[in-house]
């Protein structure tokens, strides 16, 4: 079974507050208690405003990535995502979220490419829902062509996302076009990445690689308005046979940005499993 990381981790920027039902000090808390793991506290404070006013979107995303984290109830995440998207429907981060949690479920995972494809309606420019649907229909479904075209458009909007070429370099060696994996192999090593540009080499050649675990090749990855404000999420280990990497966002809207979350949970450390 294909193993994922799953990722939550929040920081908080100091911009105006912008929920009601919540305090700005009950909100500091939540994250505080995330922090130091102690969840079921946090639901209750989520919940408790939840009931207060029932139609926040952002609070049903962050629960949701609360239970996930929590690893006990991926129905209650699912739910709580499906609430968020209920109450905003152009909520692409909620959308993303149901799509990486689908990806990473041995319950009707097919439904991940829909809810990736989701997301990029509500907005066109989410560069991580292109990877990942790139990512998954390339590992999952194995189709390289339809792929390539995702990556294309990660690329488009992020140009030194390396780990996209990465993957556009996979799909062009299993589509047997050589010469443009070489080229894609070109960018990632003009990018600095040494280490990507060697696993593609060897996978061009017929070769197998195991792959570290790296430190966190998407800090610089936009955010989904395309803002240049750096991400908290961490990379993909690469291999054959991996599903997405299950990425977890949680952001509030223009005027009151905050969190973006991500943790690590994985089964195994098998290099050739997404982490």
């Amino acid at each position: 079974m294909r193993t994922f990381a799953l990722v939550v981790l929040f920081s908080c920027l100091f911009v105006p507050f912008a929920f009601s039902g919540i305090s700005r000090d009950d909100y500091q808390r939540v994250m505080n208690l995330f922090e130091e793991g102690q969840y079921n506290e946090s639901i209750a404070i989520l919940k408790s405003s939840l009931d207060q006013d029932p139609n926040q979107a952002v609070l049903y995303n962050l629960l949701g990535m609360i239970y996930l984290k929590q690893g006990e109830s991926i129905a209650s995440a699912i739910g709580s995502f499906e609430e968020a998207i209920r109450i905003d429907p152009d909520y692409a981060d909620a959308y993303f979220n149901l799509a990486s949690t689908y990806a990473s479920s041995a319950n009707r995972p097919e439904l991940a490419a829909d809810y990736f494809k989701k997301t990029l309606e509500a907005d066109p420019k989410y560069v991580r829902a292109y990877f990942g649907l790139g990512w998954f229909v390339l590992t999952t479904q194995e189709k390289p062509e339809e792929a390539s075209e995702y990556f294309k458009k990660a690329v488009e909007y992020f140009p030194d996302f390396s780990e996209a070429y990465y993957g556009l370099g996979l799909s062009y060696i299993q589509m047997g076009k050589a010469p443009l994996a070489l080229e894609s192999i070109s960018k990632v090593r003009a990018m600095g990445r040494e280490d990507l540009a060697y696993y593609l080499e060897t996978i061009l050649r017929g070769g197998k690689v195991s792959v570290p675990i790296p430190e966190d090749p998407l800090a610089e990855v936009p955010l989904a308005d395309n803002e240049a404000l750096p991400s908290q999420e961490t990379a993909p280990e690469w291999g054959k046979g991996t599903g997405f990497p299950e990425q977890v966002v949680n952001r509030e809207d223009k005027i009151s940005k905050g969190m973006t979350a991500q943790d690590e949970i994985s089964e195994n450390n098998n290099p050739f499993q997404l982490y």
